[in-house]
């Protein structure tokens, strides 16, 4: 969860982005698995006992009234409009034989957090230290807002009825290009990002997955691919600009992914000229995917960092909605380790962030300089650069999508990660995991990573699987989507594969 921020104020005040320099960064060694990344083992000593979170049941999910609806609707027209003109038509899809579309949801109604106004930094011409001094008071207030909250003496808890949006990709074959098998239900693959980044930074991965010669030999057909924004993300945050508020609860993001996938998935994942707006699926089809699952569809989550933590959330809330989740270095963390110190570097670094720049050249030149970037896949940097920025036509200047002060709302929910972890052991067996975790990981959860990844236990021992990626950080996604690509093709192969299915039935008749 390391900010995506560069050009900080000052390089003392970033968050800790190198990799740590001792050279056992895991309890107990990875050692080499069945593919050709190592997996960490189950350690050989017992975990230490952790004070319960008394994590919190669920906020029951919920539509907004439909006149409320159509009246949000008519106030980001102007912004829907700009958003469909700036339809993207990615060359890697063409050359695939993919189509990408881009579609608007409203977001769970009824969020967990009262609105609270956002606080703001000044822009006014400040000295250096009085900059940073203001930027130390305002994460400071936000971290005592989130406090005050969690502990429930805020004392402005009133129903919140605000209208959030939500934006999703979709990634199909072309038309007349169907993928489904006759034999077996299709794999449709969902992908939550990390705080911080465009839902396009996943394309490297995707790419580089659909581009695998044998995709089609190895397990059902991928028929569609969906990557899903959070509410102060990307093309979702241009959309809610000056509704999002000075609160966030991640628990809303894993509302908003259950209510994406069990009232506005199409019914068919070979739907065809989906509306900007998706409609949305019957009370009855929602229960009963709610219940029963999707009787069409094999759902993958895919979820990095705060995606991993909240789609492992929304997965223990509604598993029957989820064959498997991928984490990859999710932020579940034990009660008590996820330290204040490191909490308010990262959301100190977020505000003082540089937001803007005089234009897109401007910013590629300085992102590409700055050492934050360096060790990022030259693919995924682009994809930020063009999707992660927002153009203003008139004058050419471009700002980041995702404000600082919105990225450091995000950084001060502890309580989730560590509510995840806790429930994470009462995740049903029929929803398999799958942990990708960095051979260098960051300070946050890097001495309780062999905790973190066993802690759902199937008699005394967890059915989960791992793989370390060598050579990344926690930027795995933006860092080696090479790797991530080859992981998650072996993963689905293990969990839906045809090959040792084909193997079976040959024994069978011999």
């Amino acid at each position: 969860m390391v900010p995506s921020a560069c050009d900080l104020l000052d390089a003392a005040d970033a968050p800790t982005c190198s990799p740590p320099t001792d050279t056992a960064p895991y309890p107990n060694p990875p050692y080499p698995s069945c593919t050709s990344l190592p997996s960490v083992p189950f350690p050989v000593t017992p975990f230490p006992v952790r004070p319960s979170v008394n994590p919190r049941a669920m906020r029951p999910l919920a539509h907004p009234p439909a006149d409320m609806l159509v009246k949000a609707r008519e106030e980001v027209r102007e912004r829907t409009k700009e958003l469909k003109q700036r339809q993207r038509r990615p060359d890697w899809c063409d050359g695939l034989g993919w189509e990408l579309s881009t579609h608007v949801i409203p977001a769970a109604w009824g969020r967990c957090t009262p609105l609270i106004p956002e606080p703001s930094l000044s822009s006014s011409p400040y000295s250096t230290a009085t900059r940073r001094e203001r930027v130390w008071e305002t994460a400071d207030e936000l971290m005592q807002l989130k406090r005050s909250h969690v502990e429930g003496t805020l004392g402005k808890e009133d129903e919140d009825e605000r209208v959030l949006w939500l934006v999703v990709n979709r990634y199909a074959p072309r038309r007349g290009d169907s993928r489904k098998g006759n034999a077996v239900k299709g794999i449709t693959l969902l992908f939550a990002h990390a705080i911080g980044f465009p839902k396009e930074i996943w394309e490297p991965t995707i790419r580089r997955f659909l581009s695998s010669n044998d995709l089609h030999s190895r397990y059902p057909a991928v028929e569609e691919i969906w990557c899903i924004e959070s509410v102060q993300n990307g093309d979702s945050a241009f959309l809610n600009q000056g509704n999002l508020g000075g609160l966030y609860d991640w628990q809303d993001n894993a509302r908003d992914i259950l209510t994406f996938l069990a009232s506005y998935l199409p019914h068919s994942s070979c739907s065809l000229d989906l509306p900007l707006f998706l409609e949305r699926v019957t009370d009855g089809l929602a229960c009963d995917r709610s219940i029963q699952g999707f009787s069409d569809r094999s759902l993958v989550a895919v979820g990095h960092s705060f995606g991993g933590c909240t789609s492992a959330l929304a997965a223990r809330f509604r598993p029957s909605l989820f064959s498997a989740v991928v984490l990859v270095d999710p932020v579940i963390i034990p009660n008590g380790c996820y330290h204040e110190r490191i909490m308010k570097e990262m959301v100190r670094g977020a505000v003082g962030r540089r937001e803007g720049w005089r234009s897109r050249e401007e910013a590629a030149r300085l992102l590409y300089a700055s050492p934050f970037f360096a060790a990022w896949d030259k693919e995924a940097l682009d994809v930020y650069l063009e999707c992660g920025l927002l153009e203003d036509c008139a004058t050419g200047v471009v700002r980041l999508k995702m404000s600082g002060i919105q990225e450091a709302i995000l950084f001060t929910d502890t309580r989730v990660p560590a509510e995840t972890f806790e429930l994470l052991s009462s995740l049903p067996p029929s929803v398999a995991l799958h942990w990708v975790l960095p051979g260098r990981p960051a300070e946050l959860g890097r001495r309780e990573m062999a905790e973190r990844v066993w802690r759902r236990r199937e008699g005394g021992r967890v059915g989960n699987g791992s793989s370390v990626v060598r050579r990344a950080s926690h930027l795995i996604v933006q860092e080696c989507p090479a790797e991530l690509a080859a992981v998650l093709g072996d993963f689905l192969e293990e969990k839906f594969g045809l090959r040792e299915k084909k193997r079976r039935r040959v024994h069978a008749l011999l």
